[in-house]
């Protein structure tokens, strides 16, 4: 790989941004129509340990490929970006962005697997109860777009510290403040999967890690009804309770670790207790996706938190930073 070019020693970053949720329809979260409008995004960039920052704009990591080389240039990173520095992405899309719509899908591979997969959301038909994965890919009207089911922001990081470094989820806050009490409970829907998506070394390389999935209340516990359109009456209505705590349990959050055990999604202001994302190399472009969406076997995925209105804040940082 070529030299980086034009050092500039910054650090630690804030991605903060914020949502407004529309959820409308009725009965379970199958036939919820959920919205979500993004008419202001607010990014802050904070500076400290030589950590670096771009929105991606379609590079693919390809020597080839026009934009590419600026990759290797520290003077396209930022320490701070503002939401004209995502809209100027077109390439990308981004430009779009206030156009762009949430509906709620589940991450959950089966309903009894207890296992998660936050690269491949998907959808479920209410009926019988069977799953469909979503199409992720940009190109398709499933993410990132008008009528979507997620919301996907790609960033460029960039370490300029010696060696390697672990990349850690901190300071983690999803906050509403409704004319209605009862939609503030939005904030215990949301998700965000995270996860290293390409490396631009000697090559584009895809390290082919797993998606970090981080929520604030990341319960399972969402159940059919009496009455309600998918109420079957047996086991499909739900997710049962053993499975529930696995997936609880396998949330890459911060852990409390006291004489109790380690309870799962339990929020910590402690870098040193946060599962590592991906480990950066120096000089070394890596392409981070943050994926946003909510939840649908949550339990407060309902018609509670129609019109939801909520906020996400957090910080990407070097774990061994001061």
């Amino acid at each position: 790989m070529k030299n980086l070019r034009n050092k500039i020693v910054l650090s630690g970053l804030v991605l903060l941004f914020a949502l407004v949720a529309t959820i409308g329809s009725t009965f379970a979260w199958f036939t919820v129509s959920n919205t979500v409008s993004v008419p202001s995004l607010t990014l802050n960039v904070q500076s400290s340990e030589s950590l670096l920052i771009r929105v991606f704009n379609g590079e693919t990591g390809d020597s080839d490929n026009e934009g590419t080389e600026h990759l290797l240039d520290a003077e396209t990173y930022k320490a701070n970006l503002a939401l004209s520095d995502f809209t100027a992405a077109t390439t990308a899309g981004y430009n779009n962005l206030s156009s762009w719509r949430l509906s709620p899908v589940t991450m959950t591979t089966t309903q009894a697997s207890g296992l998660l997969n936050g690269k491949t959301p998907n959808k479920m038909d209410i009926d019988s109860k069977v799953y469909s994965a979503l199409d992720v890919d940009t190109s398709t009207v499933e993410v990132n777009h008008a009528s979507g089911f997620v919301i996907d922001l790609k960033l460029w990081v960039l370490s300029q510290g010696s060696g390697t470094g672990d990349i850690v989820l901190q300071d983690l806050a999803i906050t509403a403040s409704n004319a209605i009490s009862a939609q503030d409970e939005v904030v215990n829907a949301v998700r965000l999967a995270v996860w290293n998506s390409l490396e631009y070394s000697a090559t584009p390389t895809d390290p082919a890690e797993s998606a970090k999935i981080f929520g604030l209340d990341n319960d399972y516990a969402f159940a059919f009804l009496s009455g309600q359109r998918g109420y079957d009456g047996d086991a499909t209505d739900s997710i049962v309770a053993l499975t529930q705590d696995a997936l609880e349990l396998l949330h890459s959050e911060w852990y409390d670790f006291d004489a109790v055990g380690d309870l799962a999604n339990v929020y910590q202001n402690d870098k040193a207790d946060a599962d590592v994302i991906t480990t950066l190399s120096q000089n070394i472009p890596t392409l981070m996706v943050v994926r946003v969406y909510i939840e649908g076997w949550d339990l407060q995925t309902t018609n509670a938190v129609l019109a939801a209105v909520f906020s996400i804040s957090f910080k990407f940082t070097l774990q061994d930073a001061a």
